[in-house]
C-alpha cells in the first residue's frame, strides 16, 4: 500500500510539472509607475535648489515678472495645481514655469463630444510630485475621452540655464523629465509632444516665456508658440 502510495505521488508530480513545462509563457512585461516622491533621489541641497527656481521669474533690475497674458479668456493655474474645463469656451493658463513643468491635455468627450481641456503647473519638488500627478491623471481619466492628446512643456538642461545650475541638478531635471514623459504617453492616443524651453528667459524678461496654454478651442501654445 505505501509503494502504490509512493508511485501515484511521483506520477502525479511528473505530470504536473510536464503541464508546467508545457505551459506557454507569458513575456509581456509591464510597466510600473515609479512613486515619484520615493524613486526619484537628490540630497536635499539639490532639492532646495531646484525647488527655489520654480516660479523665480525676476528680472535683471530685481524686479518681479510676469508673462504677457493671452488676449483669449482663460482660468490661470497656479504654480503646483491643475485645473480642467468642458463646454465653457474658458481657456486654461500658466506661467512661471521654470524648473517645473507644464502638463496639459485634450480630448473629446464620449458622451456629446464637447470638448474637453487640463492643464497642471507641476512643481518639481520633493515631497508632492505624486500628489501631483495623482490629481491630474485622475481629472483626464475620469472625464471619459477619446482623441486624447498630451503636452509637456519642460526645462533645457543645457542650454539658458539658471546661474549655479549644476551636474546634480541636471541628472534630477532628466530623470523628472523622463518618468512624466512616459506617464503622459501612457494617457494619450499616441505619444505626449514634449517642448523643451530655455529656463532663463523666463527668470530674467517678461513676455511669454516660461507659460503655457490652451485657448478655448483646445489649441495648445507653449511659450505663445502653437503645438497642437
Amino acid at each position: 500500500m505505501r509503494f502504490t502510495q509512493t508511485l501515484t505521488t511521483l506520477l502525479l508530480g511528473a505530470t504536473f510539472t510536464s503541464l508546467v513545462a508545457a505551459s506557454p509563457v507569458n513575456k509581456t512585461l509591464v510597466r510600473r509607475d515609479q512613486n515619484l516622491d520615493d524613486d526619484i533621489e537628490a540630497d536635499d541641497e539639490t532639492w532646495a535648489r531646484y525647488t527655489a527656481w520654480c516660479g523665480s521669474t525676476v528680472s535683471k533690475r530685481g524686479l518681479e515678472t510676469r508673462a504677457n497674458k493671452p488676449s483669449w479668456i482663460h482660468n490661470e493655474v497656479a504654480m503646483g495645481n491643475a485645473a480642467e474645463m468642458s463646454g465653457i469656451p474658458i481657456g486654461l493658463w500658466t506661467q512661471g514655469l521654470v524648473t517645473c513643468l507644464g502638463v496639459g491635455a485634450i480630448g473629446t468627450k464620449k458622451e456629446g463630444g464637447a470638448t474637453y481641456r487640463a492643464l497642471a503647473h507641476f512643481t518639481a519638488d520633493k515631497f508632492s510630485k505624486e500628489s501631483q500627478w495623482t490629481r491630474f491623471k485622475s481629472m483626464v481619466e475620469n472625464a471619459n475621452l477619446e482623441n486624447v492628446r498630451t503636452f509637456l512643456s519642460v526645462p533645457d538642461r543645457e542650454n539658458g540655464v539658471p546661474d549655479g545650475w549644476t551636474d546634480a541638478d541636471k541628472e534630477l531635471a532628466e530623470e523628472i523629465e523622463s518618468e512624466l514623459k512616459d506617464r503622459m504617453d501612457s494617457l494619450a492616443d499616441g505619444d505626449a509632444v514634449k517642448v523643451v524651453r530655455q529656463m532663463k528667459p523666463a527668470q530674467e524678461r517678461q513676455g511669454e516665456a516660461g507659460s503655457m496654454g490652451i485657448d478655448p478651442s483646445n489649441v495648445v501654445y507653449i511659450e505663445g508658440n502653437v503645438v497642437s
